[in-house]
């Protein structure tokens, strides 16, 4: 559902996901939850809520004894705050320009999954002749925010809504 409130869009979002990790990370995560953004016309800046129930599953036998003690479940509750930058002529195939976007999530308004993660990209794209030459970088951090360690499922940086 996408309602306009003033000059801001507004979603809300029911979801259910199955992620599959299994080629890098030996499981898969089953998702389901809501999830609700706040993003102000010509603002660089956005606003999610997301609450998430998360299981791993569909562990192989040969999983790793890190990933194994990570099955079961846990619910994530969590505020995302994005400032995004775009200066690209095409956001699917740019040619030209640059973009700057940071994600900083803060876990732990509920449920059981408690960090703070903050993820950094940047793209510069110059067309040079008949072709266009990209440079990107990426960069992220997770800090946990109890006395259990981080896992793996958080470190990934894919949203779940």
């Amino acid at each position: 559902v996408q309602p306009r409130f003033g000059n801001a869009r507004v979603e809300w979002n029911l979801f259910r996901h199955v992620l599959d990790f299994l080629r890098f990370s030996s499981c898969k995560e089953k998702q389901k939850g809501l999830t609700f953004n706040y993003a102000p016309n010509d603002s660089p800046h956005s606003f999610v809520y997301d609450c998430v129930w998360r299981n791993v599953c569909k562990l192989p036998s040969d999983a790793d004894a890190r990933i194994r003690v990570q099955q079961g479940h846990t619910v994530k509750s969590a505020v995302t705050h994005t400032y995004l930058l775009d200066g690209r002529d095409d956001t699917i195939v740019p040619t030209e320009g640059s973009m700057f976007k940071n994600r900083l999530e803060l876990a732990g308004l509920g449920g059981n999954v408690r960090f703070l993660k903050a993820l950094t990209d940047i793209e510069h794209h110059r067309e040079f002749q008949s072709a266009a030459l990209s440079f990107g970088l990426s960069a992220g951090m997770l800090l946990p925010l109890s006395q259990q360690p981080s896992l793996t499922i958080d470190r990934f940086s894919f949203s779940s809504g």
